[in-house]
């Protein structure tokens, strides 16, 4: 089995605003539909968005995986 690389937080907030068309953290929030002191605090707290990037995943048709590791993963049927 291989290994996957520990996501940063500040690489899937870039990944975040491409996939939204956000230039700026205050963008995102806009586009998330959040607080833009919300960012702030993840970023603080080095917390990646989960929940949010299932949302723009799923509204965007882009991968969660990619969305999150900056990877394509294919999944091994069972």
């Amino acid at each position: 089995m291989s290994e996957c690389a520990t996501p940063t937080p500040q690489a899937v907030f870039e990944r975040l605003k491409e996939a939204t068309g956000s230039v700026s953290d205050a963008d995102l929030a806009r586009n998330l539909g959040i607080a833009p002191t919300t960012i702030s605090t993840w970023r603080r707290r080095e917390a990646i968005p989960y929940e949010e990037s299932a949302k723009v995943a799923r509204a965007n048709d882009i991968s969660l995986d990619f969305l999150i590791f900056g990877s394509f993963t294919a999944a091994t049927p069972p």
